[in-house]
């Protein structure tokens, strides 16, 4: 059974190949979704912009989430292990098995595989990932400016209803004149002003996605840009993620920031459990035997965090309340 290769030593090619399936699954997925669609996306000679917009840099670093907080104090925690280790044992070698109980390596095998099986729920979803780093920020985004023609009469105050419940700020891009079917926190006028506001709210220090159609120059300065493909109109190509035609894509992601969130604090967690753990494995002294028990325990807690990460995903409610 599992629990018999796990005492047999065979935990850690089990998260390596627990990880690469992940990764597998989820590239296929999205590259059947390509073959799909790419003569549709690659009609026309226009659909493919000659160059991007420049839009210049971030204005400041995007902020840390629970996961960077804790890699950075990681490192002080691991030569805090090897010292312990290190005194307790006065073997150089052996020493380096404590070092391992403190490495964060199941708050970023959580992230990762959170992060793919979302993946595979957007293809399904028909929305293409373009760049698979942007969702590995999803869980430091707290805004969504989201572009008034996709608050249509009948899912717009939903829309905007999802994204209150996922912790966000809602700014939308709209004329000042223009009524919106729900209420939001700011709105913004279109063109170049849409990109001035995302750059004001990321120096702000918030995390910015941004929901629009493919004209709209604040895709390209989106910490997480959603474009949605419009009939007659080029595809998003500035976008971390093409959705559409339609909002299914939407629905996912809102719910998602904030199971993101949850997956990022139980993954540190977990790493916070490894390092008792194998501390606790060493209070007798570090010798092989320790090592080879606080390596089991690492790769068991990976494993753990591995499959929260795909359960928190999977368990990502996506579908739309019905119109009222």
């Amino acid at each position: 059974g599992v629990d018999h290769a796990l005492l047999r030593g065979l935990a850690g090619p089990l998260v390596a190949l627990l990880e690469h399936a992940l990764q597998l699954r989820a590239r296929q997925r999205q590259r059947r979704l390509w073959e799909g669609i790419e003569a549709h996306l690659s009609a026309e000679p226009g659909d493919h912009p000659e160059r991007r917009a420049q839009i210049g840099e971030r204005p400041c670093p995007l902020r840390e989430g629970a996961i960077e907080i804790y890699a950075e104090k990681a490192g002080m925690l691991a030569l805090g292990a090897f010292g312990f280790g290190l005194a307790s044992s006065g073997d150089l070698e052996g020493s380096a098995g404590a070092v391992l109980a403190a490495l964060p390596r199941p708050a970023l095998l959580g992230r990762s595989a959170f992060t793919l099986e979302l993946s595979h729920r957007l293809a399904e979803s028909g929305a293409l990932l373009l760049d698979p780093e942007a969702l590995e920020r999803l869980d430091r985004i707290d805004c969504l400016v989201i572009e008034s023609t996709l608050l249509d009469p009948v899912w717009g105050q939903a829309l905007l209803t999802a994204a209150r419940e996922a912790g966000l700020m809602r700014v939308v891009v709209a004329e000042a004149e223009e009524r919106l079917p729900g209420d939001a926190d700011r709105r913004c006028p279109p063109g170049e002003a849409a990109t001035a506001a995302v750059r004001a709210l990321q120096a702000e220090g918030r995390g910015v996605m941004v929901f629009a159609g493919p004209h709209l120059p604040a895709l390209a300065a989106a910490d997480l840009a959603v474009g949605f493909r419009q009939e007659q109109a080029p595809p998003p190509w500035g976008a971390h993620v093409i959705a559409g035609p339609g909002l299914a894509a939407a629905w996912l992601l809102l719910p998602a920031c904030r199971k993101a969130r949850r997956c990022a604090t139980q993954s540190v967690q977990a790493s916070l459990i490894e390092v008792v753990v194998g501390l606790a494995l060493c209070l007798d002294g570090v010798d092989r035997r320790s090592t080879l028990s606080v390596n089991q325990a690492t790769h068991l807690l990976a494993v753990m965090a591995v499959a929260n990460g795909v359960h928190l995903a999977r368990s990502i409610e996506a579908r739309p309340p019905q119109p009222g």
